[in-house]
C-alpha cells in the first residue's frame, strides 16, 4: 500500500511543480511585455527628442546662411538665396523625418517582442496546466497499477 501512495504522491508534487512552472512563465512573460513596451516608449520620445534638435540645428543653419547673405548685400527672400534657404530647410525636415521614422520602427519592434512574449506565456500557463493534468492521469493510472500488483 506504501508503495501505491508514493507513486502518487511523486504524481501530484510533479503536476503542481508543473503547473506552477507554467503559470511562474506566463508572469515572467507579463514582465518582460511590460519592459518591451517601455522601451517601445523610450524610442519614440528619443526620436521625438532627436528630430526636435535636428529641426533646430537646421533652423540656426538656415538663420546663419541669411545673415551671411544678407552682411554681403545679398536679398535673401528672392532667388538662389530663397533656394538656398528651403533646400537647407528641407534637408533637416528630411533628416528628422528619417530619425522619427526610425524610432517608429524601433519601437515597433519592440511592441512585436511585447505581443510575443504575452502570448509565449499564455502557451506556457496552457502546457504547464496540460502537463499538469497528464501528469496526474498518468500518475493515477501508475498508482492504481502498483496497487493491483501488491494486491496479487
Amino acid at each position: 500500500m506504501g508503495a501505491s501512495a508514493a507513486v502518487g504522491a511523486g504524481s501530484v508534487l510533479t503536476a503542481a511543480s508543473q503547473f506552477n512552472a507554467g503559470r511562474a512563465n506566463d508572469k515572467l512573460a507579463k514582465f518582460n511585455g511590460q519592459l518591451a513596451d517601455m522601451q517601445a516608449d523610450t524610442a519614440i520620445k528619443r526620436g521625438a527628442f532627436q528630430a526636435k534638435r535636428v529641426r533646430e540645428q537646421g533652423a540656426q543653419v538656415v538663420g546663419a546662411q541669411k545673415a551671411a547673405l544678407a552682411a554681403n548685400g545679398i536679398r535673401v527672400d528672392s532667388g538662389t538665396a530663397k533656394e538656398l534657404a528651403i533646400q537647407s530647410g528641407m534637408a533637416a525636415e528630411l533628416d528628422a523625418l528619417e530619425i522619427e521614422n526610425s524610432a517608429a520602427l524601433e519601437a515597433l519592434g519592440y511592441r512585436t517582442e511585447k505581443h510575443a512574449a504575452r502570448l509565449r506565456g499564455k502557451l506556457d500557463r496552457i502546457e504547464g496546466t496540460v502537463s499538469a493534468v497528464n501528469t496526474g492521469l498518468r500518475g493515477s493510472a501508475d498508482t492504481y497499477q502498483t496497487y493491483r500488483n501488491i494486491r496479487r
